[in-house]
């Protein structure tokens, strides 16, 4: 598994421009491979919305909360992804 990118973008401004909504974004990359030696690749995103203060900083600890939040988005997602392919695959 690998993290193809990761971003933190504001999504909304009070009054005077400060941002008071981010967004923290994942996007991953797993390669497995099956018991039949098939080899599949997912790509999955995740997504985490948190508010903040107006006129705050963002510290380290806040940005480490939000990428983890959205990696376990993009985890849950992919967990999906896999098991639903092998209730296909069983069919």
């Amino acid at each position: 598994m690998s993290i193809i990118s990761s971003s933190l973008d504001p999504l909304d401004y009070d009054k005077n421009g400060y941002p008071i909504l981010y967004r923290s974004s994942v996007n991953l990359k797993a390669e497995i491979i099956d018991k039949k030696h098939k080899k599949r690749t997912y790509i999955v995103n995740g997504f985490y919305d948190f508010p903040i203060s107006a006129n705050s900083v963002i510290n380290d600890q806040i940005k480490l909360n939000a990428f983890k939040r959205s990696s376990i988005n993009a985890l849950n997602k992919l967990i999906a992804l896999i098991t639903k392919d092998g209730i296909n695959e069983s069919k």
